[in-house]
């Protein structure tokens, strides 16, 4: 809910809506539609993250830190009545990385941080709604040259691809597709069971030592 006056007062955006809360956001989908089935979680920011983890600064860590992973609590919260008792069961998903797990060079910022707390906090969740019949599961996909990727550090992240895809398992990128489709999986019944895990979609790169 902390929206800058300028984004407020924006026209463009105040022939949608005037309640940019998650709580406000949420409740006007499930009035829409009668009840939310699936939730997808893919946000995270952090102005810091080129910065070294010891350069990072107590604001620009909890800023990460609550953009990254806390909106995912924010976000189940003010679903949970929407998504409970749903025909089948609900499922919510969020993307995490690497990252979260290892020393990522150029992901610092609090990036790291908040990846591992929003690991742990798709576990409490999943603890939390399961009695609902609501999942809670996490994708970590390997590198691959999203537009969000590529504004790190443009002209180098292609690096970390190559790098990568030369050390998986399966020895290629992966495809956008392919995070899409294990999306679906544990959206669907497929996954009825599946709740409170970490999916890779990365070749396997996560499995290598060196």
């Amino acid at each position: 809910s902390d929206v800058p006056d300028e984004v407020k007062a924006d026209r463009r955006y105040a022939k949608f809506t005037t309640d940019y809360s998650i709580d406000g956001m949420v409740k006007a989908v499930g009035a829409e539609f009668g009840g939310i089935d699936i939730l997808i979680h893919s946000v995270a920011f952090s102005r810091e993250i080129l910065k070294p983890h010891k350069e990072t600064s107590r604001k620009g860590y909890m800023e990460a830190l609550g953009i990254s992973a806390y909106s995912l609590t924010s976000l189940m919260r003010a679903a949970e009545p929407f998504m409970t008792g749903r025909p089948g069961g609900a499922s919510a998903v969020g993307l995490t990385y690497l990252g979260g797990d290892r020393v990522v060079p150029y992901y610092g910022g609090g990036m790291s941080t908040a990846k591992a707390a929003l690991q742990i906090d798709a576990k409490q969740l999943a603890s939390n709604l399961g009695k609902h019949n609501i999942r809670v599961n996490l994708i970590s996909a390997g590198p691959y040259a999203s537009r969000a990727a590529r504004s790190i550090r443009p002209g180098e992240f292609e690096k970390s691809i190559e790098y990568a895809s030369e050390r998986s398992p399966l020895p290629r990128p992966i495809k956008p597709e392919e995070v899409a489709d294990a999306t679906v999986f544990l959206c669907s019944h497929l996954a009825s069971g599946v709740t409170g895990q970490v999916l890779y979609v990365d070749c396997g790169y996560n499995v290598m030592g060196v």
